[in-house]
């Protein structure tokens, strides 16, 4: 009737009515104002078959965490309306199953599963760059890396790319794929380092129109900080856990090897992130999956690899493991020194008699191994060489001089000299080729026949006991102790070096650098190497010990 207000008390639902119109007000309003998109992160989780020991929690016995059945459980857990899942790469090694189908049991898992997108880490290129080609073309998502990986293969139909964008319920989110160094013989493969691939990528990626962009892969969690601080146009960064603090809100850092999780919320508006939140989940164990799951696992097979190793009388963190495996490494290859990047180090040990996938879990990446004889100047090079931001590598046989001032574990801009046992200076040095590569000594000495897992698994699986192995002593370096004279940084110019300069060389006296100087003065530069036999004092042995040391550049 006109004029006649209706009262809510004679139809029950009014309230009802009114209030949910309300809400849908709201959520139809959400997408234009905030939205949510859930980041669920790993650090190749797709080797990883079985759960490994936790050495991130205090406490004994040491609880078991990842394995697929337990990822893929958790991932439907943490699965929201607008999810993306990465992997930050070295996805394709890591076990004895991954190993033995050449990372293709990983990259089938990773389709199980349903990634989104995976960066390329040096792993991948453990097989050679065929089988990385065979494992991105059976990946059913894309392998981030930089595109002259197809010139290098050439292939006529690109099929790696930096990038990938996934709509995701109205919200465009764009995934950077940041490639790793070049691992060794890969020729004409130079992506660069990440600030400078972003430089090319994100003027471009710009006309995308884009919510959103993350960028994942190997880089080092204080890189990450640096690139979001560098690019603003980055909503996240993703990368492993070295076990520093993440130093940024929006730096997303991965457990390696699958045992945990990492999920970041972020909460985009008009003017970008308004919010990122980030945590860890465990990966416990789970005792069965999917139908596609399971007959991946049977197909792959768990059984063989579970027999007792030795005892171990103590627990060896990943750190200890690491000394362990370098003494190892020195002990089987008949070396006085073994260099070792901590990087070939996948997991510590738990005390007892461990089984012997938990044994391979230690040295999981199939690391090429070189035997080389270097003067100790050299070696000391050897050593600072891998990079201004690398860690000082693990080693035995020698302990570490460190400049003033330096606190823990330093870095290798600040190691300054190795102190070493016994006499002579040229010793039989042992290391990955990959260390050597990015020394700049790529092919130096001579390749053994097994590789790093093997040889550990024979040191290991030979002994009854397996003794802790102390961590290199650090010794602070000071007057008297680091020698005043300046060390040589690489190889010698025989055609620029002064003569006391070359007598830091094996078998070059005072007398025999003179002639050196005396002999380039008269006839001009040295064409090659080989020219040093026509100095009165050295003969051929001489020139082939000097050949790894010196160059004519």
């Amino acid at each position: 009737m006109p004029g006649v207000a209706l009262e809510p008390r004679r139809f029950p639902g009014y309230s009802a009515v009114v209030i949910w119109l309300a809400l849908l007000c709201l959520i139809a309003a959400e997408p234009a104002e905030l939205r949510s998109v859930r980041v669920l992160a790993t650090a190749g989780a797709g080797a990883m078959v079985r759960p490994g020991p936790d050495f991130e929690a205090p406490g004994e016995p040491r609880r078991l965490l990842g394995g697929w059945r337990g990822m893929e459980r958790v991932l439907k857990m943490e699965t929201a309306d607008r999810t993306v899942l990465i992997d930050c790469g070295d996805f394709a090694a890591g076990s004895a199953e991954a190993s033995t189908t050449w990372g293709r049991s990983a990259v089938r898992f990773m389709n199980v599963i349903g990634y989104d997108a995976a960066a390329v880490g040096p792993r991948e290129f453990a097989w050679g760059i065929q089988n990385l080609d065979v494992l991105a073309r059976s990946a059913a998502f894309p392998l981030l890396a930089d595109p002259m990986l197809d010139v290098v293969l050439n292939r006529r139909v690109p099929l790696f790319r930096p990038w990938t964008i996934r709509d995701l319920r109205g919200v465009r989110v764009a995934l950077i794929g940041l490639s790793d160094l070049p691992p060794p013989g890969i020729a004409g493969y130079a992506p660069g380092g990440p600030a400078e691939q972003l430089r090319r990528y994100l003027p471009v990626l710009a006309a995308e129109s884009v919510d959103a962009v993350i960028a994942f892969g190997r880089f080092a969690p204080g890189e990450g900080a640096q690139l979001l601080d560098s690019f603003p146009e980055l909503a996240l960064a993703a990368c492993p856990d070295d076990g520093t603090p993440a130093g940024h809100p929006r730096l997303l850092t991965v457990s390696p090897g699958g045992r945990r999780l990492a999920v970041a919320d972020l909460l985009t508006g008009p003017g970008g992130i308004v919010q990122a939140a980030r945590r860890s989940v465990n990966v416990l164990p789970a005792d069965s999956g999917s139908t596609g799951l399971e007959l991946l696992i049977a197909e792959v097979g768990l059984a063989g690899e579970d027999s007792a190793g030795p005892f171990v009388p103590v627990e060896l963190s990943a750190a200890a493991a690491a000394a362990a495996l370098a003494e190892a490494c020195r002990a089987e290859a008949g070396a006085e020194v073994a260099l070792l990047p901590l990087g070939v180090v996948g997991a510590g040990l738990r005390a007892g008699r461990p089984p012997r996938h938990e044994l391979r879990a230690v040295a999981p990446y199939e690391d090429r191994l070189r035997l080389l004889v270097l003067h100790d100047t050299l070696l000391h090079a050897l050593a600072r060489g891998a990079g201004p931001d690398a860690p000082a590598p693990m080693v035995a046989g020698a302990e570490l001089f460190v400049m003033p001032g330096t606190s823990g574990w330093p870095t290798v801009r600040e190691l300054a000299r190795l102190r070493l046992a016994g006499r002579g200076p040229v010793r039989r040095v042992v290391t990955t080729e990959e260390f050597l590569a990015r020394s700049g000594l790529a092919d130096a000495g001579r390749p053994l026949p097994r590789t790093l897992t093997g040889l550990w698994l024979d040191h290991a699986g030979s002994r009854d006991t397996l003794p802790a192995v102390a961590l290199p002593r650090l010794v602070p370096a000071g007057p008297g102790v680091t020698p005043a004279e300046p060390l040589l940084t690489g190889l010698v110019n025989i055609n620029t070096a002064d003569a006391a300069a070359l007598q830091q060389l094996p078998g070059v006296g005072p007398k025999t650098a003179e002639r050196i100087v005396e002999h380039r003065a008269a006839h001009g530069p040295f064409r090659s190497v080989a020219d040093l036999a026509n100095i009165r004092g050295i003969g051929p042995r001489t020139v082939e010990q000097l050949r790894p040391l010196v160059t004519v550049r």
